[in-house]
């Protein structure tokens, strides 16, 4: 069986196909074994690629029902699924929103996916078909999977064989995710260490004996994962491109004085945007410092910060500006403070 998914975001992308993947496997697992999932960002490579006959299911992005024309005038059979959107939930804007728990207990991964998945029932019900909980019981399998913007929150195991679950966050930071980490322990004297990854929550195990501390985590948890994440329309190449804020790692202007936006995901995009309008959306957002002249910089992603410069947690540097350096460090600050 042949799938087809079509859309413009890398992020969104991906994303989907992970939620695609992950529910052949619970609920269709013979067939995900045969089926085969091709990704295109642009509609056009799609069109010149279809064939009649070879695909069962086309997953369609917004603003593709020239597309859905296409495939339906020379394939009536194709099964065609358009990405909808809820204003409730700014995951990227999405219907579902995507959580990991790795665990190589397996009696412990279980629980976990149980009671989240009975909090999120009894709690959120309008979000129960929206989210998706994808279980690991090996930390390499989850690192082989995960990528920038992928989940909105990872449950995590302290420890584990092979790699405990410090030095898996410590890997989702480098690769410049900020995405919210709770640790599963057994033993709170780990808790502490948590703290340098930032992270928002921990839960004892086993988690049957702490079933209310559970339930009270999630609920100063999941509110902040369902608020909306604001986004940014960048016109690049002429096309318009939504970035949301939390992707952003830092912008500058180039040698040819255009503005570039960097993302945690790797991705630059050389923008037609002026500086001035870039510069007004996002010091609106608290986490957006202004740091050097005509460069900001995304706070949740600095590492450390040195006499002159900030380290981000891909290893980029950042200048701090010389006349601003006072202010920039204690806005830095009291943000840390807060986080």
């Amino acid at each position: 069986m042949n799938i087809a998914i079509i859309e413009k975001d890398k992020i969104e992308l991906e994303t989907v196909e992970t939620f695609l993947r992950c529910y052949l496997k619970k609920i269709w697992a013979y067939h995900e074994m045969e089926t085969h999932i091709e990704l295109f960002r642009n509609a056009e490579d799609f069109m010149q690629f279809f064939g009649v006959g070879f695909y069962y299911l086309v997953i369609l992005g917004a603003g593709m029902e020239r597309v859905a024309d296409f495939i339906h005038a020379r394939d009536p059979n194709v099964k065609i699924l358009f990405l909808q959107f809820n204003e409730n939930y700014g995951g990227g804007g999405r219907e579902f929103m995507n959580i990991a728990i790795v665990d190589d207990e397996i009696a412990e991964l279980t629980a976990a996916e149980s009671y989240l998945s009975d909090f999120i029932e009894k709690n959120y019900p309008e979000f129960q078909d929206a989210v998706n909980i994808q279980t690991f019981s090996v930390a390499n399998d989850f690192l082989n999977v995960f990528r920038p913007g992928m989940f909105q929150l990872i449950i995590l195991d302290i420890m584990m064989d092979e790699i405990n679950g410090l030095q898996v966050a410590q890997i989702i930071r480098a690769r410049g995710d900020d995405v919210g980490i709770v640790f599963l322990t057994n033993n709170d004297d780990f808790m502490l260490n948590g703290y340098r990854v930032f992270a928002i929550g921990y839960f004892l195990k086993p988690i049957y004996d702490h079933e209310e501390d559970f339930a009270r985590t999630f609920e100063h948890i999941f509110p902040k994962i369902l608020k909306k994440s604001p986004e940014i329309i960048l016109n690049v190449e002429g096309a318009e491109v939504a970035v949301p804020l939390r992707n952003i790692l830092y912008v500058d202007i180039n040698y040819r004085h255009k503005l570039c936006v960097y993302l945690a995901d790797g991705q630059k995009f050389v923008t037609l945007n002026n500086y001035s309008e870039i510069q007004s959306v996002l010091l609106e957002d608290e986490r957006f410092l202004e740091c050097y002249h005509r460069i900001i910089v995304n706070m949740d992603y600095i590492k450390s910060m040195e006499q002159d410069d900030f380290i981000l947690m891909d290893s980029t540097s950042i200048p701090i500006s010389l006349r601003k350096k006072k202010d920039v460090k204690v806005k830095f600050m009291r943000y840390f403070a807060r986080k």
